[in-house]
Parts: C-alpha cells; structure tokens; sequence
C-alpha cells in the first residue's frame, strides 16, 4: 500500500499492469500514485479518505482512484482489500477496448466510488484473480503478459456486472469521444481548442460538446483540464524540476494560472502536493505486525511482492 510508484509497482519492462491483495490493520496515510487503481473491499470495513471527503466503505465496494488523485484509509476493521493497478496508457492500447463496455469505461476514466457493489461470489473470485495476477510477470510479448490481461479483464469483468453509475447513461463511450480523451491525453501541453479538437475527431463542435457532455458528464475543456492536472501531479512526484517547468510540460506556462488550475483540480498548490507526496515510500512488509499493510491471498499467506525497484518506462508522462 505504500508503494506509490509506477517503478515501485509494475515489473521492469513489462506491461503496467499489476494486482495484489491486501490486510489493512493500521490506517494508510494519504498519498498519490502515477497510475490508475481499482480498489475492492473484499472483507470488513474502512473509511476511504480522498479529495471527495471520507466515506467508509464495506465489503463489496468498489473504488477507482485516478492518476494523481489523492486517497487514503483510516479506522480499518478487519479490512481486506484488492487491488488492481493499470498504466493509463494501457486504455487507450491493449485495453481500449473496455471503454466500450457499458458503464465501465465512463468509471475508469472518471474514478470515484460506483453505486453498486459485488457479492460474496463476486468478491472471491476477484480475490482469487488479484491473488494469481500478484504472481504473474507480464512482460511484453510473453505468456505472462497474456495471463496477466486476461486477469485482469476478469476482474473489470466482475465490476461490469454491477451498478458503476448513480444514474442510467449512454451505454459506453462513443468512438469520438474515446478519440478526443485519447488526443488531449497525448498532448496535453498543445493550446487545444474546440475547434481544433472537433476537426481531429471529425465532428462539429457542438457535436462534440454534446457527445461529451451525454458521455462523461463535463465539456471537452473541462476534460483537458483535469488531463493536466494529473499528469502535472505525477510529474511533481517523479522529478525535482522546477514547478513552472511541469506548468509548461502540461499547456500551464503562466505559473500563477498553472496554481490556479491545479488547486482547482487537487485541492492544494502544485508546491504543497510535491511537499505532501514525494517523500520516498518505505518497503511493503511482507508479515510484519508493525506494517500498515500485510499481503495476504485467500488464505492470507504471504503474497509475493509486485514488480521491483527498478526504473520503467513512464509511458504517458514526458521525461524530465
């Protein structure tokens, strides 16, 4: 629970992608992370802390926490959690697909804690899933990254069968708004407007602010401006340079205007978020009754430890 980095949780070379089970017997301070995850209460009861405020969460629900997004728990009972960890990239490769799927694709994109939650059945089989994927090595092109996608999907899978959102939406995202958040996603730092926006997907503007409005519940720009702010949040924790260097690497030139925007989405200036999360993470015990967080698989034996401490690639976020 500790591990906050991609190169912390993902194996080296492989695909981002990575899962785990774990015992929470002390609260888990706030913290940030420079991938997407997707959390399930398999068992007991926490209160999830997050910029949304708190809210305690039994078994069966269900949590997704976006790039950059800040969250921790406090008061666990008896609290078992899964998760699962995706490299944003990887919905818009090989995964892209599942933004075709219903509700699911408007939850990961949009995080936040679905309506719904899963079952006795349910929760077991997305812990003995997240339990095999903590074993597997997905490198690219191997077997292992085969199995590890196809565990994966079996845990989005669970959560597709549940109620994701408060209220009845289109089924899925439409192909041209998948095509926009893909754009805005590469190119975050381009001075995007809608009119240039519209004509790369092929529609009108007022077409596309529709579409979007329907699809994902804000305007294009809205979404561009979130875009930034996440990835302007982990390039705060992944380097030391200046913060008006990581204002122009996501379309913020004007610091003042970059503080702004940025508080707006996280709550707190850019120079306090590096402040309260880029302090470097201590090692994930693996039984020890002093940890904040003990791996644990069905049986609640030691899992073994996700990816290792070696740099990857980031993927989506420029280099410093």
């Amino acid at each position: 629970m500790d591990r906050l980095r991609r190169r912390q949780v993902f194996a080296d070379g492989g695909l981002p992608l990575a899962g785990e089970v774990l015992g929470l017997d002390a609260a888990v301070e706030e913290h940030t992370h420079d991938f997407l995850e997707v959390a399930v209460v398999l068992g007991g009861s926490v209160t999830h802390l997050s910029r949304s405020g708190e809210q305690v969460l039994t078994a069966g629900a269900v949590t997704a926490v976006r790039p950059g997004r800040w969250h921790g728990y406090a008061g666990p009972e008896a609290a078992v959690v899964g998760n699962l960890y995706l490299g944003e990239e990887l919905l818009h490769a090989e995964l892209r697909w599942l933004l075709e799927v219903g509700p699911l694709g408007r939850f990961l994109l949009s995080g936040g804690t679905a309506a719904g939650r899963l079952d006795d059945a349910a929760r077991e089989r997305v812990r003995d899933r997240l339990a095999e994927l903590a074993q597997v090595h997905p490198g690219r092109g191997t077997a292992g990254a085969v199995q590890a996608v196809a565990l994966a999907v079996a845990v989005l899978a669970e959560l597709a069968r549940t109620r994701l959102d408060a209220g009845a939406g289109p089924s899925a995202v439409g192909p041209a708004v998948r095509h926009a958040v893909l754009l805005l996603g590469r190119e975050p730092q381009r001075a995007w407007t809608m009119t240039a926006l519209a004509a790369a997907v092929g529609h009108s503007v007022s077409h596309l602010h529709r579409e979007f409005r329907a699809e994902l519940g804000c305007t294009p720009m809205d979404w561009l401006a979130r875009t930034r702010a996440e990835v302007a949040a982990s390039l705060l924790v992944q380097t030391d340079r200046p913060v008006a260097w990581v204002g122009q690497q996501v379309g913020w030139p004007d610091p003042n205007y970059f503080s702004r925007c940025f508080r707006r989405a996280h709550g707190m200036s850019p120079t306090a978020y590096r402040a309260r999360n880029s302090a470097a993470p201590s090692p994930l015990p693996s039984a020890d009754p002093a940890g904040r967080a003990e791996p644990v698989t069905g049986d609640r034996a030691g899992a073994p430890r996700l990816g290792s401490p070696h740099e990857t690639t980031r993927g989506w976020l420029p280099r410093a």
